[in-house]
């Protein structure tokens, strides 16, 4: 009886090793519990387009934006209380985003207000894929916003229907973010730069008040999974996903049985 208890301990131990890993981290959403189909109006959620839904893939679910409309107008957003990042403090932003279309350009990141509108002046540190082809047509440049203009990053393109990582670390005291992507086609975790060099990018909308909300703009063609926050610094470590974790405390499990057999 001694024994089965300390496999049990075992197991929670390593179990809690695995999750400390992305110690820090607040998840706002990774979609597990919601329904499937419109996405509007479940927990935090506001999205206002035609074909706004959680759809599933597996055993997994995830946020799916397929709006045929893609308009300017086409909002998207999340105010969970968990997603703010105060006035003069340092966060970061997780999720996952897979891009599937190139009919239009699309924007996500922090946004300002708790209840977005249509102007994209809400965005405070966000990432822009403007729909333009890298050299070789064979991905997609990502930019960002600096202040009054739209820069691309020189060393970021990223492929058709492939998931990727993403990482924005925002400093509300400067006004800046920076911006990490991971994923197939580059080599381990790569910080945005422009043509120049530069990687610290101004927030467009430079007022001095909280990040409120997760806001996505012109919806189609893409989709979202595990989305978190860290409101207490700059955080650049990897949410395992869930079919890792499980994968992990099965195989942990395994092992500790055939141990415990031997």
């Amino acid at each position: 009886m001694l024994k089965g208890r300390g496999i049990a301990v075992a197991f929670v131990v390593l179990v809690f090793s695995a999750s400390s890993a992305f110690a820090g981290w607040i998840l706002v959403d990774d979609f597990q519990d919601k329904t499937l189909g419109d996405l509007d109006g479940q927990g935090y959620w506001k999205a206002d387009g035609d074909r706004q839904d959680v759809a599933i893939e597996g055993a997994n679910k995830f946020l799916s934006l397929l709006d045929t409309n893609g308009t300017t107008g086409d909002v998207t957003y999340n105010n969970d209380p968990d997603v703010a990042l105060a006035d003069n403090t340092t966060g970061t932003l997780f999720f996952r985003l897979r891009w599937q279309s190139d009919t239009n350009d699309q924007s996500v990141g922090w946004a300002q207000p708790a209840a977005p509108g249509t102007s994209f002046n809400d965005f405070a540190a966000y990432l822009r894929r403007s729909g333009t082809r890298n050299g070789t047509n064979d991905g997609w440049v990502l930019g960002t916003r600096d202040g009054g203009t739209s820069p691309d990053f020189s060393n970021i393109v990223v492929l058709d229907n492939e998931w990727y990582n993403i990482w924005i670390v925002a400093d509300s005291t400067a006004d800046t973010a920076r911006y990490y992507v991971s994923g197939p086609g580059l080599t381990g975790q790569v910080l945005g730069k422009d043509a120049t060099g530069k990687t610290d990018f101004t927030f467009r909308n430079t007022s001095a008040s909280a990040l409120q909300s997760f806001l996505i703009r012109r919806v189609n063609g893409a989709s979202y999974d595990d989305i978190y926050v860290d409101s207490s610094g700059a955080n650049l470590t990897m949410i395992p996903e869930p079919a890792t974790m499980a994968l992990l405390g099965l195989g942990g499990l395994g092992m500790l049985l055939r141990r415990r057999r031997a």
